[in-house]
């Protein structure tokens, strides 16, 4: 099953206080700049262990990347990406994305582009920030167009 993640935590005590503070003020922004709850967002299939297979582009590990990860119930959200009023199961599966994920592996995360939600601009080059990454693999126009809370209204079933 693969799920979209949508992230409202914040850092966890393991990581470095300089680290907390920049990544804490980075997500109150995206918060308040995005009139929502979230400040990431991946696309994720549970593991056997408990944790999930996220894949995503993150300002963290600087660009497109998949990587295992221990998502905690109290900092994030899962929706069914079946939610999609748009879901085709032969383009959304995880073969798929594992395909998806190789074609942009190499590709940087793009600072300019996530404010550019804000300041208009468009598609960066071999540049991907998470909700682009998202939207482009769920096959929507623009897909630089989205952010965390965009994406999260749209799988979102009340």
């Amino acid at each position: 099953m693969l799920y979209l993640a949508s992230y409202y935590g914040s850092p966890t005590a393991d990581e470095s206080l300089g680290y907390r503070i920049k990544a804490s003020i980075g997500d109150a922004i995206t918060r308040f700049i995005t009139r929502g709850r979230f400040s990431h967002c991946e696309l994720v299939t549970p593991l056997d262990n408990g944790n999930y297979l996220c894949y995503s582009s993150s300002i963290r590990d600087k660009g497109v990347r998949k990587k295992e990860i221990h998502l905690r119930p109290d900092a994030w959200v899962l929706a069914p990406v079946s939610n999609y009023s748009a879901y085709d199961p032969s383009l959304h599966n995880l073969e798929k994305l594992e395909d998806y994920y190789l074609q942009y592996k190499d590709y940087e995360y793009d600072f300019l582009g996530a404010v550019g939600i804000i300041l208009g601009t468009t598609q960066r080059n071999h540049k991907l920030f998470c909700s682009e990454f998202v939207a482009g693999f769920l096959g929507l126009q623009e897909p630089w167009r989205y952010h965390p809370n965009l994406l999260a209204a749209l799988l979102r079933k009340d």
